[in-house]
């Protein structure tokens, strides 16, 4: 799902919530979320990993870490959910929603 949100304007909102399951990433399944630059193609994200079996439903607090607020940098969200053929029907990534955030962030 790629560009999601397009145009996320940090001074306004700097985060989001993914709100998630991951089974089995043993197997190969991964999330992530990512903010891409538009103006210099910089990325900053959050991806799961797989010492952890997430049967449950998550939630991952992505921030725009050490990311100034300068216009015109704005930001599209990017969210993965990968499953390899070979995992077969051993995983199943889900995403159930996904909600913008605004955190203070002290420099």
């Amino acid at each position: 799902m790629q560009g999601i949100m397009n145009g996320l304007l940090p001074a306004d909102i700097n985060a989001v919530a993914l709100r998630f399951s991951n089974p089995t990433p043993a197997a190969g399944c991964a999330i992530s979320v990512y903010f891409v630059d538009r103006l210099t193609g910089e990325v900053v994200g959050w991806a799961s990993d797989k010492s952890q079996n997430r049967t449950d439903v998550w939630t991952a607090n992505v921030y725009l870490q050490g990311v100034r607020p300068q216009p015109p940098h704005a930001y599209d969200v990017n969210v993965y959910l990968f499953r390899p053929q070979s995992a077969g029907n051993s995983c199943n990534p889900v995403a159930f929603g996904m909600f913008m955030e605004s955190t203070p962030q002290i420099f």
